[in-house]
């Protein structure tokens, strides 16, 4: 037990900017009935910041689409947690729901035989606008997770809340993304930069003090 363990590089976590994600969305054409419902899943699972078998678990019951909208997460360990979701997801899991005409306790992905969504099931449709795209990136399901958390940084959020929205047991494997966001590191280097160049030298102060002064000139 007192044998530390090895070092080893940890990859770099893979996630989307902003515009990748609007460019990776418009590949939807949510004017037919899988479409919506691909376009659903996606906003979701980036809105939420759910992991897979979290989105496959849940069911209309687990969403609260009212004047303060949020969906409930069934994680690792048989744990739970609220996450609030945006107006637009609200509005866009409304009209999935009416198209599909879902009750409460229906699972809200599901296949053509109404059974519960599968991991591989996801990662297909994931991958279908992945292949369509042209971001060079490995897009898959948890890329959505590490998106919104990123973003969530970018915008300022502690990690302390990040933690609780990622449902992590500690805000030490939180700080991961923290390590990884080279825009935040650029701009912690921008900040320094520009204060220290801010800061006004007074040329030759040691002019001002004349005994200073005799014994430099008497060198």
């Amino acid at each position: 037990m007192a044998i530390p363990a090895k070092k080893t590089s940890h990859k770099e976590i893979a996630f989307l900017s902003q515009s990748e994600l609007n460019t990776y969305l418009n590949l939807i054409d949510t004017n037919s009935r899988k479409g919506l419902r691909d376009y659903t899943l996606v906003v979701l699972m980036y809105d939420s910041a759910a992991r897979v078998q979290e989105i496959i678990n849940l069911s209309v019951n687990d969403l609260k689409l009212d004047e303060k909208p949020s969906v409930t997460l069934y994680g690792k360990g048989n744990k739970y947690r609220s996450i609030p979701i945006t107006n637009n997801t609200k509005e866009l899991l409304m009209n999935y729901i009416k198209l599909f005409n879902l009750n409460n306790f229906e699972y809200l992905f599901s296949g053509n035989d109404k059974k519960q969504a599968t991991t591989k099931m996801i990662t297909h449709i994931i991958k279908k606008y992945a292949n369509k795209s042209n971001i060079n990136k490995n897009i898959h399901p948890h890329v959505f997770r590490h998106s919104r958390a990123m973003h969530l940084l970018e915008a300022g959020i502690s990690l302390v809340d990040i933690r609780d929205i990622l449902g992590h047991v500690s805000v030490t494997t939180t700080e991961i993304y923290a390590k990884t966001n080279i825009e935040l590191k650029r701009k912690a280097i921008l900040d320094v930069y520009d204060s220290s160049s801010s800061i006004e030298v007074e040329e030759n102060c040691w002019n001002k003090d004349t005994s200073i002064l005799e014994e430099l000139l008497d060198l």
